[in-house]
């Protein structure tokens, strides 16, 4: 995970379940801070 702003996170991850032969998927995302904030009270109410 790269933090680029305080309030800004961009996470790049690559996608090794690809099939063989095939090249890996990677992909880039951004979420605010509180997206990720809201992301984990979800994780927190699904558990």
């Amino acid at each position: 995970m790269i933090e680029v702003y305080p309030s800004l996170f961009i996470i790049e991850y690559t996608n090794d379940n690809s099939l063989p032969g095939e090249p890996a998927n990677t992909y880039v995302e951004s979420y605010t801070y509180s997206d990720i904030l809201t992301e984990k009270n979800l994780i927190r109410y699904l558990d």
